[in-house]
């Protein structure tokens, strides 16, 4: 009787140990899980970065940063090759961004923390001309994944202070105003 009691102890604990081991498998298998889609998002994050090293699409930043202004119109800007080839480059990689963020392969944090004003900026520089472009070509989709980028920062920058000084961001507004000087 002895050995019986002492067997059904033994398989009792068996139990406990083998589901305690499979709750910590579990776990682990979670943090392992959250690990590598961080490490996925990092590497995306980092191959969109380098999307912005090469010489073509620096000077294309710089001739949107420092060449469009109030007074470039719609024509203007897409008759001139030079114009409309750096707004289509730099126009369709936030769209490329934005479609990235809306199927969450990419989390919205780490975009909106690095690129958030850059974001706010472009979109104030090319507004006009996208929504232009869609009421010529009859596209009402043309660009919505920028736009869509652009006011999940809005939402995003809203709910996020900054981590230093712990206050609101700049507004929309106040980072277009700076961009269209």
């Amino acid at each position: 009787m002895e050995i019986t009691v002492f067997t059904q102890i033994i398989a009792n604990l068996a139990t406990v140990v083998a589901a305690f081991t499979g709750i910590v498998a579990a776990v682990f298998v979670v943090f392992q899980t959250k690990g590598m889609k961080q490490s996925r998002e990092v590497d995306i994050f980092l191959k969109i970065h380098n999307m912005t090293m090469t010489k073509e699409f620096i000077d294309a930043e710089n001739l949107i940063k420092l060449q469009i202004n109030e007074k470039t119109t719609y024509e203007q800007a897409y008759e001139t090759e030079e114009i409309r080839k750096s707004m289509t480059l730099i126009r369709n990689y936030f769209e490329m961004i934005g479609v990235l963020i809306d199927g969450k392969y990419i989390s919205k944090n780490i975009i909106y923390d690095q690129m958030g004003s850059w974001i706010l900026g472009t979109w104030g520089k090319l507004e006009r001309f996208i929504k232009e472009h869609r009421i010529k070509r009859q596209n009402l989709q043309y660009a919505e994944n920028f736009e869509l980028l652009f006011m999940g920062y809005k939402e995003w920058a809203d709910k996020t202070p900054l981590k230093l000084d712990k206050r609101p961001r700049g507004s929309s507004e106040e980072i277009k105003e700076f961009y269209k000087k």
